[in-house]
């Protein structure tokens, strides 16, 4: 049987992440495409929400098993979806301190500690290719991230955190 599946995997030219994937836990996108219209349709753009609950939990379940997780039907602009291998790329330790410094009149610096922001990065690349990097993070500050597509590369962003406007999913150079 192995060597049926290794025979498979060099006709198709398969990797070792093809064949290992089926063993990865398979979750659905936290990222959806709204019907929120868009100017930048006509370009392949699609307007984008997220789910940041979703996000803890596959980073949750990336640490928990110490692997990837199979993220499917990420979309990539209006008319792609793709399956990415991700992991939680950990940004905010227990011990990451958040300082917000003023200075008062005299000169004197004072430090006033805050509360850490909501924050999850997940990373890896696009199934099958390791080689296609993947990187994508939603927090309270928004939603951002890249995706290597082969030669392409598709941006998913809700633009400046001070700015209230759907997130975008579309391919560089379309725009």
């Amino acid at each position: 049987m192995l060597t049926s599946i290794l025979n498979l995997a060099l006709l198709t030219g398969a990797g070792a992440t093809d064949l290992q994937s089926p063993l990865l836990e398979r979750v659905e996108s936290p990222i959806q495409v709204t019907n929120e219209p868009t100017q930048w349709s006509a370009f392949s753009a699609a307007t984008v929400s997220s789910d940041l609950a979703a996000f803890e939990d596959i980073a949750r379940r990336s640490a928990e098993r110490g692997q990837h997780v199979l993220v499917e039907d990420v979309p990539l602009g209006s008319d792609l979806l793709a399956d990415l291998v991700l992991h939680e790329l950990k940004s905010i330790t227990p011990d990451s301190r958040f300082v917000v410094a003023e200075m008062a009149g005299d000169g004197s610096i004072s430090e006033i500690e805050i509360d850490p922001p909501r924050l999850v990065v997940l990373a890896g690349h696009v199934e099958g290719h390791p080689e296609w990097e993947a990187m994508i993070a939603d927090g309270d500050m928004g939603l951002n991230g890249y995706v290597n597509y082969g030669d392409r590369t598709f941006l998913i962003s809700s633009g400046p955190a001070d700015v209230t406007q759907p997130a975008l999913s579309f391919e560089v150079g379309l725009m």
